[in-house]
């Protein structure tokens, strides 16, 4: 007689199940690349932090996790059953799509393939492209998108150092200016008056 041996449990599902990642937090002290100064950024995103949210008149809902100012940023698109993303222009952006769970087919601009779970596309910049769920549940994938950075794009430093930061009155920046001479020049043996500027003197 033999005996079915038991099928063993995927390590995602005993990951989920010990709450490997229950104490991982988001935001981590980094180096900036343009100061190089240390910043507190969003540096890791475990499942239970994600919360994508439907765009208005859409039938998919998203959620934009990392950024590094212009230059990248990534995130989570889910697409129900029967959902997509219409068409839409990708500029001067790059996209790629790593699909976590259901099957998508994917129109580049007019180039069409399915996607299924563990596959990948890429949008290029300057292409229209579409995505439609065509599987039997819902549809989750992981984006990334890089744009060039322009010169436009970076504030100068003479621009970054007369910011004032958020919250702060710009006149508490502001050196006091001392009172005004008036009178004769120090060692003539007069005495030295002072007055106010903004006020009246009485003549």
């Amino acid at each position: 007689m033999r005996i079915p041996e038991a099928q063993p449990e995927p390590l995602s599902k005993k990951h989920r199940r010990r709450g490997w990642d229950a104490e991982t937090q988001q935001k981590a002290m980094v180096i900036d690349y343009d100061t190089k100064q240390e910043i507190e950024k969003v540096i890791a995103q475990t499942a239970a932090m994600l919360n994508p949210k439907q765009p208005l008149n859409a039938t998919y809902a998203f959620q934009k996790v990392f950024s590094d100012g212009e230059f990248v940023a990534g995130g989570v698109l889910e697409i129900p059953v029967g959902g997509k993303k219409l068409s839409k222009p990708a500029r001067d952006n790059t996209y790629l799509f790593y699909c976590i769970e259901g099957a998508v087919r994917v129109t580049v601009p007019r180039s069409t393939c399915v996607i299924a779970r563990n596959g990948m596309f890429m949008v290029p910049r300057g292409n229209q492209y579409y995505i439609e769920n065509i599987s039997d549940h819902d549809c989750k994938l992981f984006f990334a998108q890089a744009q060039k950075v322009t010169e436009k794009m970076i504030p100068s430093p003479t621009k970054q150092a007369s910011m004032v930061p958020a919250g702060r009155d710009a006149s508490a920046s502001q050196t006091p200016r001392p009172a005004a001479r008036v009178g004769p020049p120090a060692g003539s043996g007069s005495p030295l008056k002072t007055k106010k500027i903004g006020t009246n003197s009485k003549r």
